[in-house]
């Protein structure tokens, strides 16, 4: 019985030992298709990582681009604001003008007036009285007005 024992015990050892090597194979297979799929995915990351640099280097130097043109536009401003400042300038010298222009225009009035009377044919007195000359300055434009009559 021993010898039967034996054989037996041999069989179910070497059949436990079997199924133990069965099992083992088994793991070892899970796990290294486990490493597998692990594997395509740090590849996977890493292809998206490389890609997100890509962007991040594009974002990067739209930012400086940015900048550049943002600087740009503060030197124009700065540029445009000295134009303006100088319009402006400008301007207020021609409103000084253009006031110098009607004072003497409304100071040259009376003589214009004088000068389209006389030429219709009014007399000294009324040429005084009407634009508030001088006798002198009527008579004057009398003179003056009858020479250039004559040529």
């Amino acid at each position: 019985m021993a010898a039967w024992f034996s054989t037996e015990m041999a069989a179910s050892l070497a059949l436990i030992a079997l199924l133990a090597a069965t099992l083992a194979l088994g793991a070892c297979l899970i796990l290294w298709r486990g490493r597998q799929a692990q594997r395509r995915s740090l590849v996977e990351r890493e292809a998206q990582l490389a890609t997100q640099a890509l962007q991040l280097e594009e974002q990067a130097q739209s930012l400086a681009a940015f900048r550049e043109q943002f600087a740009q536009l503060g030197a124009g401003e700065v540029g445009a604001g000295r134009q303006l400042s100088r319009v402006q300038r400008e301007l207020v010298a021609l409103r000084n003008r253009v006031d110098e222009l009607d004072s003497v225009q409304q100071r040259s009035a009376p003589y214009a007036t004088a000068i389209r009377m006389a030429e219709r044919g009014a007399g000294v007195d009324g040429v005084m009285d009407a634009c508030g000359l001088s006798e002198a300055e009527a008579e004057l434009l009398f003179k003056l007005h009858s020479a250039q009559r004559q040529r």
